[in-house]
């Protein structure tokens, strides 16, 4: 069996759209500006753009990827990290704290940080809130959703859905928003065919049965999938946004409510399948309202090798940042950045595994913690 770690069917498709009525966004509830990019980190790029005074530094957790800092290092934006703690929540120093600083919250894996207080405290200090939501998607029945508190935030589309690509940029703050009108409307590309190739194995192999071919894919990401002088290449501020051709046209189908309630209900069943198993702890067994989760978390001081053990059963565990880890990053500075980054696994918990992948997945894991 081949589970990947991102889904690859196109499932929960919204009935709307199948009788004809067009949905604009694919947010329609948030009243947001909402603008699509490339990728969460061109979004990232053009929300810094729009500020009205360009900032000088930032604050953002040690426990990230390089990714996020592309943006930065392009405009010249001096990067303080941050520790986080055993939820994921921040580890903060407020003697760092200078009027006119960003801080940049993320939702790891789609588990809500608390918006509401990093709000407060930025307005305390005189700094503006950014939220990445890259690893989850907002809730449309949350008071809250996540990504609607700080100025703007970002989220990652082919982190949570079946498509090749896709940035979302939401605008919250009016004056912001405003501003978001000077944006260029994105254009349709195509993959090159190394992009393709990494992107659509998965796919092939759940659709056709084939075997399972996480191990090639390994070989092939690690080949291929360094975007970094591509990404810097097309950054300008008047820049026209590329989209993938299927990231637009599938943009309006998808049920937003389904995804949600389907994810949630993987992440719980893994959740009490595998509270008892001994070797693996899950520091995050149950959810917050307005959760969205990405993927299920464990913490395990083997996994390294149990990642391995369950990719080449099929099942598409990841580390994460993994090979996204900025070179540049001191570790040892952060303890508890260290310890999510050598300790963690994420195994799959998306709309497309159902009864039969989730007991699979937790007979793979006992086994592969014996």
């Amino acid at each position: 069996m081949l589970i990947p770690l991102t889904p690859v069917k196109r499932r929960c498709v919204n009935p709307a759209v199948s009788k004809g009525l067009k949905i604009e966004g694919l947010f329609p509830f948030l009243s947001g500006g909402q603008a699509l990019f490339g990728s969460a980190r061109e979004a990232l790029y053009h929300g810094l753009c729009l500020l009205e005074d360009k900032p000088r530094r930032i604050h953002l957790p040690a426990y990230c990827c390089k990714s996020v800092l592309l943006p930065l290092t392009r405009l010249g934006i001096e990067v303080r990290f941050y520790d986080v703690g055993d939820r994921l929540e921040p580890v903060l120093n407020r003697n760092d704290f200078s009027r006119g600083d960003l801080f940049l919250l993320i939702h790891f894996f789609g588990i809500p940080q608390d918006a509401l207080y990093y709000d407060k405290l930025c307005s305390e200090f005189g700094m503006l809130l950014i939220e990445d939501c890259a690893h989850t998607l907002p809730d449309p029945d949350a008071d809250m959703p996540m990504g609607t508190t700080g100025i703007f935030s970002i989220y990652s589309l082919r982190k949570m859905l079946p498509v090749p690509d896709g940035g979302v940029l939401l605008g919250n703050a009016p004056a912001f928003k405003t501003r978001m009108a000077k944006i260029p409307h994105y254009v349709n590309k195509r993959l090159s065919w190394k992009r393709w190739g990494v992107t659509s194995l998965d796919r092939f192999a759940n659709s056709f049965g084939w075997p399972n071919t996480l191990v090639l894919k390994d070989r092939l990401r690690r080949r291929f999938n360094s975007s970094d002088t591509a990404f810097n290449e097309r950054l300008s501020p008047d820049a026209i946004p590329e989209v993938n051709l299927v990231t637009s046209r599938l943009l309006n189908e998808f049920n937003v409510k389904a995804i949600r309630d389907e994810r949630l209900r993987n992440y719980m069943m893994l959740s009490g399948l595998l509270s008892c198993v001994s070797g693996i702890n899950i520091p995050l067994a149950s959810l917050p309202g307005g959760a969205f989760p990405q993927a299920f978390p464990i913490i395990s001081k083997a996994s390294d090798k149990l990642c391995g053990y369950l990719r080449a059963k099929g099942v598409g565990a990841g580390k994460w940042p993994d090979l996204e880890l900025p070179e540049s990053l001191d570790l040892s500075r952060f303890p508890g950045a260290s310890s999510w980054v050598n300790s963690l696994l994420l195994l799959p918990s998306h709309q497309d595994i159902g009864f039969k992948e989730i007991d699979y997945i937790t007979k793979t894991m006992k086994e592969g913690i014996a």
